[in-house]
């Protein structure tokens, strides 16, 4: 079956704001991945040379055709996809609202990388550990306490690391991977999501031109896709409730969720006393709910707090989250764009909170 050059985009574009960006195979477009929810690291070429059109996320490297991207979204096999897309006549219809998150993520499949994935990664995470607290982290010590208000017990609760320099690991085998040449690892700021004892991805926040975080780390910039904000691990899980171990979720009537893993350790640190903490780690990773295994750790909370950037993709992600739960609620953070730029111009993270837990 091959479906309509459209089916791929409009799928698609329920699920990720996309804007096209090229002309190449009939029109390229980008925007967040839904799998990662890493920033304009996501293409799509909806009428790519073989009729299925082609997307490809240059940071967690997954890619496919429309019916990969069913599989890989749902946990569907080959035959269900093709069903999905029979069913939908060619353009699968957007999701209707929920009224749990439960039942929103009741069939969204998600696992941990295998163990050879979790033994390589960890260790390159705990390797960026050990550079942080050296002479050689100091710059980028500074840069997580200065810029990013974050306290040395946070940093070392979360497991931050810092990777001085670009390393291309070989072989992949090492990962579990059976083709490529390399596994790449970014010069940056490394954060894994460990949860309870199993590594579910690890982002790098890199330095860019003209940033703050490029002039407390010195050197060059990334010369791999240099405009690039964070990069993945390759072969990371799409999904994880970043924040979510048991040790943290202290059972709170509310439960704040964040868009990024910055704006999530600078409120447990600031709010936990408050309310529990945690985020998907992406504007757009909400938007079919949230993956079964998480929503367990969830049920007990009265109301789940959206405190998502101010800009269009997390207005959006926020807007797509409380669609799929009458329990979550968005609310605004009053200037600097996310919380950490509120933090960031004086403002009072608990003062702001309160008004929130406090409205009816």
């Amino acid at each position: 079956m091959t479906p309509d050059p459209g089916t791929l985009l409009s799928i698609l574009q329920q699920d990720t704001p996309l804007t096209r960006v090229a002309s190449t195979n009939g029109g390229e477009w980008a925007g967040p991945c839904p799998f990662c929810g890493g920033e304009d690291r996501f293409r799509v070429w909806p009428t790519h040379p073989g009729g299925r059109g082609r997307w490809w996320c240059r940071g967690c490297d997954r890619s496919g055709d429309v019916y990969a991207y069913l599989q890989q979204r749902d946990g569907l096999s080959f035959p269900q996809a093709v069903e999905a897309l029979t069913r939908g006549s060619g353009c699968r219809a957007a999701p209707a609202p929920q009224p749990d998150l439960q039942s929103a993520s009741s069939s969204l499949a998600c696992e941990p990388p295998g163990k050879e994935w979790q033994a390589r990664a960890r260790a390159f995470c705990d390797y960026a550990r050990d550079c942080l607290w050296s002479a050689e982290g100091l710059g980028a010590r500074t840069y997580l306490a200065e810029v990013r208000g974050l306290a040395e017990e946070t940093i070392r609760h979360f497991g931050l690391g810092y990777n001085p320099c670009t390393l291309y690991d070989r072989p992949v085998s090492r990962w579990g991977f059976d083709r490529g040449r390399a596994v790449y690892l970014s010069r940056g700021l490394v954060i894994p999501c460990d949860l309870d004892g199993v590594l579910w991805y690890v982002q790098v926040r890199r330095p860019r031109e003209s940033e703050p975080l490029l002039a407390y780390l010195g050197g060059d910039i990334p010369a791999w896709r240099p405009e690039a904000k964070y990069m993945a691990l390759k072969g990371g899980a799409g999904k994880a409730l970043f924040g979510a171990a048991v040790e943290d979720l202290a059972g709170r009537e509310v439960l704040l969720l964040c868009e990024g893993e910055f704006d999530a350790m600078l409120a447990w640190q600031a709010l936990r006393h408050l309310v529990d903490v945690a985020t998907l780690g992406g504007a757009a990773k909400g938007n079919r709910g949230l993956p079964g295994r998480w929503h367990l750790r969830l049920l007990h909370y009265e109301a789940i707090l959206a405190a998502y950037d101010a800009d269009r993709a997390g207005q959006a992600g926020a807007a797509m989250l409380a669609a799929h739960s009458r329990r979550v609620k968005p609310i605004a953070v009053p200037s600097g764009g996310d919380l950490t730029g509120y933090w960031q111009s004086g403002g009072n993270l608990e003062t702001w909170l309160n008004t929130h837990l406090s409205a009816p």
